[in-house]
């Protein structure tokens, strides 16, 4: 079973690995990701041997809060609105109280109109810097209270560094100001670094939760495409209700610049449908009586009856939403690295810190002077920048992908796409139309064409195969009656079969005539170039013959040629006859076919591949794609294929364009990059700050750095990350020239 949990007290990516080791530890736990931007955990477990409840005692024992994700929870885009406004609100307010310090601490090298008496009174001086510093270390306490928590359970995070720089910095100062009370020496204050360190991070987090708000852009248009509310027809009247209210089977009214608040299907009326915020496609679509419209989308012009079939989370773009969260909140192979090195980094940085105020004691420096270098490191460290260089990235790109209509199911999907060197093609239904229609039929002799004709629509009527369709379609168009088959046996990846009045009637491709023992020969040459045949038999006897072709999809060409351009090599994989096939493919420009292949033949040739070490991309919409699309690297399947094919895939197409494929490759390959460049960056920071800040160069070139400028260092950090990933917004196909 699988439940997902809002968490809350989580400051850095430490404490995304303190959650999940606190729940895998449970017995019946099989798996357990926590998400630091969405603070979001989701667990698969044994429901025997784990309950939810233990689930959140486990988190409340780590020493953080834990509820079930359900129906009332937030999602992430009001989330991460609440969180940034919260820390507004908590910096503004410790911002006004640290200027007051501030002036009271430096003033006197700042303004010629600091009062002289506090020049010469320095109790009063000492002590209305620490009455004003209380303020501040009040308001920003979750520090102290998170850190020291957390450092008392032997699971120290970013808060504990923050907690314990900030407090050694004010207990030195109270220790020092009571020794210059007993003593009337001078003393050392470090009480405006205590609240310039807190102050500055909770800065550093505020920008950061901003950006990460921002990141909810594209799932926040899409959310509030959905109207608050919507006219109803009840009892003969019309009603404005909440959408909240709407329940299935209500009749909404639509009318002409609204937009649909449901799922449902139309039952009156007819109007032109803007459907670009689902499938990316500009194009209006005419809607009339029987047809499926979709919550989000907007009536150009018309009116509508719709009656109502889902509401809420469940519509077509709840799904959507509901997706992308998901699987912005899964984890990419990459983020591993930087999970290993974030369960050791609080505790090495505390242990480089100590030994940083050791070292420079036995030196022979001052207690102020080690102890400064010893906070500098502490609040210099930043492991929210670790945490943060890969989910960032992962939420924009996936984000930019929901807008394009491309629905990324998982993070390592996404990943994998960057990886991709070789893409397979399914032919029909995804390098061509899938419209099948009749072009030629020949018969043997003694057999009419409408006998041919009345019992392969017969034989096929029970079948949904396009073929079947188009036979079934070409007997009607002919006006010819059909008849009831009956024992119906599909004959997977070969053809037909049923019986008539005792008769065994077959239909299939000359794979199947053969396993039957049906010659096939004296139809002569069979196969033309760019039509599929079937052959029809009864008994032991063939009747004859039907042909089929199929479009060419008109973005086929151009998509192959994108797929070129980004370096990728392109195969065709069918069950079609391999002269068909190769006739599709030299026009669509593809050098490489695979044809009648069995669909268990599929997956074991995509295995073949990856034998080969390619990494695959399956794109397919039929039910026979289902195993090579779960198979490959990476699913891709089109959202007017089958519901198989859509749930064995991990990337699925909202709109029937086949140049989003090579978006989503460039897309996977934007986001890798980002995502390097963000964990780069990381890494970097942290292992140029910790030395400067323990003054490894102040004995060569005399450079110190101050606490308060380490904590400043320490909060930029984690917003250049964020920053870096938030350019993806800008992510533009560079291959290709798509609107």
């Amino acid at each position: 079973m699988e439940q997902i949990f809002i968490v809350t007290g989580m400051s850095c990516s430490v404490c995304q690995s303190h959650v999940e080791k606190a729940v895998l530890t449970l017995p019946g736990v099989h798996q357990a990701q926590v998400n630091l931007l969405q603070n979001r955990l989701v667990v698969q477990y044994d429901e025997k041997a784990v309950t939810p409840a233990s689930i959140i005692q486990a988190v409340t024992r780590a020493g953080y809060g834990a509820q079930l994700e359900n129906e009332t929870t937030p999602s992430l885009v009001p989330l991460a609105h609440q969180e940034a406004s919260r820390l507004q609100h908590r910096f503004w307010k410790s911002a006004g109280w640290l200027l007051i310090l501030i002036y009271l601490s430096m003033g006197k090298m700042l303004s010629p109109f600091y009062p002289s008496y506090l020049l010469t009174h320095f109790k009063v001086l000492a002590g209305l810097q620490f009455l004003v510093a209380l303020p501040i270390l009040f308001l920003n306490r979750q520090f102290f209270q998170n850190g020291f928590r957390q450092l008392w359970r032997r699971t120290p995070t970013m808060d504990s560094l923050v907690a314990v720089g900030a407090g050694a910095a004010f207990v030195f100062s109270v220790w020092n100001l009571v020794r210059f009370l007993e003593s009337g020496n001078s003393a050392e204050l470090y009480i405006e670094s205590a609240a310039m360190i807190v102050t500055l991070v909770t800065l550093g987090k505020w920008m950061e939760a901003r950006a990460r708000a921002k990141m909810t852009s594209a799932l926040s248009g899409l959310i509030r495409l959905i109207p608050a509310q919507a006219h109803v027809r009840r009892d003969e009247t019309e009603e404005l209700v909440p959408v909240s209210q709407l329940a299935v089977e209500d009749v909404l009214i639509v009318r002409t610049g609204e937009r649909l608040s449901a799922d449902g299907i139309v039952c009156a009326g007819n109007g032109s449908i803007d459907e670009s915020v689902l499938t990316g496609e500009s194009v209006p679509r005419e809607k009339q009586y029987g047809a499926q419209v979709s919550a989000g989308t907007l009536l150009i012009n018309g009116y509508l009856e719709v009656m109502v079939q889902k509401t809420g989370t469940q519509t077509l773009l709840g799904q959507m939403v509901r997706l992308v969260e998901e699987a912005a909140g899964s984890k990419a192979p990459m983020a591993r690295l930087a999970d290993r090195v974030s369960r050791i980094f609080v505790p090495t940085v505390l242990v480089i810190s100590l030994l940083t105020f050791l070292v420079w004691l036995c030196l022979g420096s001052s207690l102020a002077f080690a102890l400064s270098c010893a906070i500098s490191v502490l609040v210099i460290s930043c492991p929210c920048a670790l945490g943060l260089a890969t989910p960032t990235a992962i939420m924009v790109g996936m984000g930019q992908a929901a807008k394009r209509g491309i629905l990324i199911k998982n993070a390592a999907a996404l990943e994998a796409l960057a990886r991709v060197t070789t893409v397979v093609l399914d032919k029909t239904g995804t390098l061509t139309t899938g419209q099948m229609e009749v072009v030629q039929i020949v018969q043997q002799e003694g057999v009419s064409t409408r006998e041919l004709v009345q019992m392969a629509a017969s034989l096929e009527n029970p079948s949904q195969h396009p073929f079947a369709r188009a036979l079934v379609n070409y007997a009607q168009q002919q006006k010819q009656p059909l008849v009831e088959v009956e024992n119906f046996t599909l004959l997977p990846g070969c053809g037909v079969r049923a019986s008539y009045k005792g008769k065994i009637w077959l239909g299939g491709n000359s794979r199947c005539m053969q396993q039957q023992g049906i010659a096939i020969e004296k139809m002569g040459n069979v196969e033309v170039p760019g039509k599929t045949s079937l052959f029809f038999a009864q008994g032991n006897r063939l009747l004859g013959v039907v042909y089929f072709s199929d479009t060419l999809k008109s973005e086929a060409i151009s998509m192959v040629d994108y797929l070129k351009h980004l370096h990728k090599k392109v195969v065709l994989l069918t069950g079609d006859n391999e002269q068909t096939a190769r006739a599709v493919a030299a026009k669509a420009g593809v050098p490489t076919v695979w044809a009648d292949v069995l669909p268990q033949e599929k997956e074991r040739l995509i295995k073949r591949l990856q034998e080969q070490k390619e990494i695959v991309a399956m794109v397919g919409d039929g039910v026979n794609d289902a195993p090579a699309l779960a198979h490959a690297n990476v699913g891709i399947a089109l959202q007017t294929g089958t519901d198989i094919a859509s749930d064995a895939a991990e990337v699925l197409l909202m709109k029937d364009n086949l140049t989003d494929i090579g978006v989503a490759l460039e897309l996977g390959c934007a986001v890798l990059k980002n995502s390097k460049e963000n964990l780069f960056w990381a890494f970097f920071y942290n292992i140029l700050g910790i030395p400067l800040a323990a003054g490894v160069l102040y004995p060569l070139l005399g450079w110190k750095l101050n606490p308060m400028f380490a904590a400043a260092a320490m909060s930029l950090s984690s917003l250049c990350v964020v920053t870096n990933a938030l350019r993806l917004r800008f992510f533009r196909p560079k291959h290709f020239p798509i609107n």
